[in-house]
């Protein structure tokens, strides 16, 4: 442990304790609920570490989709999506992330299926555990360092890649 986590640790431990005597009922309250909570409560943690936290607390399965710095900084953008900027980014990213996967969760489930992924979705889940590593990889493997084959001017441009638009 460093000396960096030690002090989150420390703050997640004692505002664990204090919901649980005030009687706060951190297992039923909604996820964004939580997440608030848990970047209020506990010194250290902003949007990120509070999303992973609730994650972990909850199981993979939870419905929440955490985000990380490089989906704010690469993914919205190359999707087109605006944000708030500062730590808020990353909530605001999540909760739209979160509802269209609500949104097309049967869309996303036949998806996997068909592309072979054997992965086991619960009953009554939305995808976001699914939607969370695709998102990760595509991120990781096309925006952080970005292949010649990638259109620079995504999403202005409807090529992804092998763009007609720019020379090449």
């Amino acid at each position: 442990m460093t000396a960096v986590t030690t002090p989150v640790l420390r703050s997640l431990a004692a505002y664990l304790a204090q919901a649980g005597q005030a009687g706060t009922d951190l297992p039923g309250m909604p996820a964004a609920d939580l997440v608030r909570a848990l970047a209020a409560g506990v010194r250290g943690a902003g949007y990120k570490v509070a999303q992973c936290a609730a994650l972990y607390a909850r199981g993979y399965h939870c419905g929440i989709i955490p985000v990380d710095s490089g989906m704010v900084t690469r993914l919205a953008p190359f999707l087109g999506i605006p944000l708030a900027s500062g730590t808020a980014a990353h909530e605001q990213f999540r909760e739209i992330l979160e509802a269209g996967t609500a949104a097309s969760s049967a869309r996303y489930r036949e998806l996997a299926g068909r592309l072979g992924y054997r992965v086991h979705i619960p009953e009554g889940s939305d995808p976001t555990w699914l939607v969370h590593l695709v998102l990760i990889y595509f991120k990781r493997l096309y925006l952080n360092r970005p292949g010649p084959r990638l259109c620079p001017r995504t999403p202005a441009c409807g090529d992804f890649l092998d763009c007609r638009c720019t020379p090449g």
